[in-house]
């Protein structure tokens, strides 16, 4: 089991618990461009390497965040929208949830005004 919150993990009684690493660079390159491109590196899109290495480098080797973003970005090889998700705002704000929040806010923002209302309701279903 993964989680971010360890306290539910020794509430849950699991004993040794293994602490997972960030992505080395080549991996977060392989898991990005895959879900973005459809390819293992940038070599077929060369004009979407900067920008795409900045979104990377924020991720900081998260594969959710990565995975996110790469899934995003997949329908869209225009680089100036690679651009804007790069230097986003969302990227500075100070969030509770850790590094992987402002990638899944970025991403939701981009999703259509019927699927946000969907998300929307989904999320009261839990309470």
């Amino acid at each position: 089991m993964t989680t971010r919150k360890e306290k539910l993990l020794r509430e849950l009684g699991c004993g040794k618990l293994n602490h997972l690493q960030s992505l080395s660079h080549d991996d977060a390159v392989r898991l990005f461009a895959h879900h973005a491109l459809g390819a293992n590196n940038f070599d077929s899109h060369p004009r979407l390497k900067a920008p795409g290495e900045g979104i990377m480098r924020k991720c900081h080797g998260l594969p959710l965040a990565l995975i996110a973003l790469g899934r995003l970005l997949r329908t869209n090889e225009d680089e100036v929208k690679w651009k804007e998700i790069e230097d986003s705002e969302i990227w500075c704000l100070e969030a509770k949830g850790g590094k992987i929040i402002p990638a899944l806010r970025l991403s939701y923002h981009e999703l259509p005004a019927y699927l946000k209302q969907l998300f929307a309701y989904c999320s009261l279903l839990y309470q």
